[in-house]
């Protein structure tokens, strides 16, 4: 229940912030992707100073809705890469790329989160698989997995997220 509220939360905060921004007419295409995805390896954060890389995949729901077409959508695959640095427990800075599959077709993602307290913000650019590119921005509900040691703050993450991509 608290997972479908979350989500549910997300997808109301994109979605204000895809109404207020202003758009150029010739705008190709907005989608929105809505992801659960779990870390499959993650290099344990420690409780102080570290640094380490993450590989994560969609988890539970991955949708894509094309916004620009009445809403339509599907499910989708998503499967990342990346490298972590993180100053203090809760506090993360993670870059990456993404694949991220939908009908058949791929859509790569370069990314930045910025994690405080759980939830991170997602900046980045995508290209889709014809070649044409644009940005993706987002947030994220990020959780720990497993049973960390006394000393690290995290050994998995599973993350519930909303973005939206402009190509």
């Amino acid at each position: 229940m608290h997972r479908a509220t979350a989500i549910g939360a997300l997808i109301g905060i994109v979605l204000a912030v895809e109404v207020a921004i202003p758009r150029p007419a010739a705008a190709a295409g907005t989608e929105v992707l809505v992801v659960q995805a779990e870390t499959t390896s993650l290099s344990p954060i420690p409780l102080q100073g570290g640094s380490g890389s993450y590989t994560l995949t969609s988890a539970g729901v991955c949708t894509v809705v094309d916004a620009d077409r009445d809403g339509d959508g599907g499910s989708c695959s998503l499967s990342s890469t990346g490298n972590y640095t993180s100053p203090v427990c809760g506090v993360a800075n993670f870059r990456g790329s993404a694949t991220v599959t939908a009908s058949g077709l791929a859509t790569q993602v370069d990314y930045q989160v910025v994690e405080v307290g759980g939830i991170g913000v997602l900046t980045g650019s995508a290209t889709e698989q014809d070649g044409t590119s644009g940005t993706i921005a987002g947030v994220l509900a990020i959780r720990p997995l497993g049973a960390p040691s006394p000393s690290t703050c995290a050994v998995g993450l599973s993350l519930d997220g909303v973005a939206v991509m402009d190509t």
